[in-house]
């Protein structure tokens, strides 16, 4: 989307050994370029807080960059230069404004029950949990009270109240797990829980049970898979109660294991 500079665009520009400073459009004057030497262009006036000025030709302003060389030679100099502020941006972000709050119902849980992802945010909010360096930070007998909504470990959460101090005890003395490649960090938090477990028992059997929950789509997945099988391009006008009917038969007659 092509964005139009005018009056009172506001940027930004890196100044060497002073930091960020906020500068506005004033007008367009006719000057020598520095983009291109031996020729007069358009370039707009910009004006700072404590009085300096110097002129930029748009191409500077719209590459991000001091630049002191023609754009399809590259960036000049790398003094930064930010335009923010452009009327466009509102305009763009009006339109992610009716995702987003599809998103925040979605997550909040005010929108259909079958397309509500709440108690899923719950459960993954809580099960933080089970990573020592946030239990060690955040983890209390309340943050345990709203572990209720992982069903699988309701009964365990008195038990986990008793032997908290322990856990947190343990927690403190762990390393940092950093999270920035998944396959790490969950092989270096199971191999933590299978030296620690033992410990605190319950903890222990808690995190068994909430390792073992699934976040993803694997499920339904697999029920799409089924109905590719069972129903093929001679069956599209089949009624939804025969689709649901044998989809059930199959799905529940399937082998595990």
């Amino acid at each position: 989307m092509q964005m139009n500079l005018g009056r009172g665009t506001k940027i930004k520009k890196y100044f060497e050994g002073h930091g960020f400073a906020t500068g506005e459009l004033r007008r367009q004057e006719e000057v020598q370029s520095t983009l291109y030497p031996g020729r007069t262009r358009q370039a707009w006036l910009v004006s700072y807080a404590d009085g300096h000025e110097e002129h930029f030709e748009e191409e500077e302003l719209r590459s991000g960059r001091d630049g002191k060389t023609a754009p399809e030679n590259g960036d000049g100099k790398p003094s930064v230069i930010v335009v923010k502020h452009l009327p466009q941006r509102k305009g763009i972000l009006k339109t992610l404004e009716e995702g987003l709050d599809y998103l925040e119902a979605r997550l909040s849980g005010d929108c259909q029950a079958n397309f509500s992802c709440k108690d899923m945010y719950a459960i993954c909010r809580v099960v933080r949990a089970f990573n020592p360096n946030f239990a060690a930070a955040y983890v209390d007998e309340a943050f345990i009270e709203g572990m209720h909504c992982v069903t699988p470990i309701r009964t365990l959460l008195q038990a986990l109240k008793e032997e908290l101090p322990a856990y947190l005890s343990a927690a403190a003395e762990a390393p940092s797990f950093h999270t920035g490649d998944v396959d790490t960090f969950s092989e270096k938090i199971l191999r933590w829980w299978r030296g620690n477990h033992d410990q605190f028992p319950s903890w222990g059997a808690a995190a068994r049970k909430v390792f073992a929950l699934t976040p993803n789509s694997a499920g339904c997945e697999r029920v799409f898979s089924l109905l590719k099988t069972l129903f093929g391009d001679q069956q599209y006008a089949a009624l939804a109660d025969m689709l649901r009917s044998s989809l059930m038969m199959r799905y529940n007659s399937r082998t595990v294991g």
